[in-house]
């Protein structure tokens, strides 16, 4: 009976620590499109608050069952088109999502075409930690901050 009792106390134990918190890797593997952004900062100038937010609306995320991650961003009124390939990690405690992006391509003449360098390495593949706010199966809300800033996507998935 007492061998019982424990485990079935170690049971509910585990059971409830299963629940805390965590973020399933499922639930993020697919394809997300930002269908918002709202930047909370004070003293922002209005043109980067535009230019963040067109960026930000023209951006696609793809997370692979394999750990890769593709970050596309379609023409818009900034730039052409761009696409950044590389991987990506699940802290599920900590619901953070880290991005590796290691590849960096802009499609110009219809076709992509894959950046080199340093100066491009530089600018463009930082790593990306963004916050997993609420996930569901058809939306998810990433934060990603600063100092004395946060920017918050909601993202549906596709």
């Amino acid at each position: 009976m007492k061998t019982v009792l424990r485990l079935l106390v170690f049971v509910s134990f585990v059971g409830l620590v299963s629940c805390t918190g965590g973020v399933d890797r499922e639930a993020v593997v697919g394809k997300w499109k930002v269908k918002s952004m709202q930047l909370d900062a004070p003293n922002v100038p209005q043109t980067l608050a535009h230019n963040a937010e067109v960026l930000a609306l023209a951006t696609v995320y793809e997370f692979g069952a394999d750990s890769s991650a593709r970050i596309e961003i379609t023409a818009n009124e900034l730039e052409p088109a761009r696409k950044q390939t590389g991987s990506f990690e699940l802290k599920s405690s900590e619901k953070l999502l880290v991005i590796s992006p290691k590849q960096l391509a802009f499609f110009r003449d219809s076709a992509w075409v894959e950046v080199g360098g340093q100066m491009a390495a530089e600018a463009y593949n930082k790593t990306i930690e963004l916050k997993i706010e609420t996930i569901s199966a058809s939306e998810m809300v990433l934060a990603e901050s600063g100092p004395q800033w946060v920017l918050r996507y909601t993202l549906e998935r596709m």
